[in-house]
């Protein structure tokens, strides 16, 4: 049985990158399943070593985050934020409010 928690936590890694979730949105929830696998073990419930296994799991860095985006079709899963907002530095205005 050991490894098998590993690959459903790969698993729900690679299923969430496939829905489009963004991928700050895939680390939090990675590192909330790695927070409850941890307290699975103190608990008992999972083994240790299965633990250990979990944390394994790499999250993205943030200089990857382009490079994923590039390779899959569909990056945003709702219409709330289609598109990046541009912040000028001095006013903090967006630019379609700028004169």
């Amino acid at each position: 049985m050991a490894g098998d928690y590993l690959g459903s936590v790969q698993g729900f890694v690679n299923w969430m990158l496939d829905q489009g979730l963004a991928i700050a949105t895939v680390n939090h929830k990675l590192k909330t399943a790695k927070v409850y696998a941890g307290l699975a073990a103190k608990a008992g419930i999972i083994d240790p070593s299965d633990y250990t296994l979990i944390r394994t799991v790499a999250s993205f860095a943030p200089k990857e985050f382009n490079r994923v985006d590039e390779k899959r079709g569909k990056v945003r899963t709702s219409t709330k934020k289609q598109h990046s907002t541009v912040l000028h530095a001095c006013t903090g205005a967006r630019p379609q409010d700028a004169t």
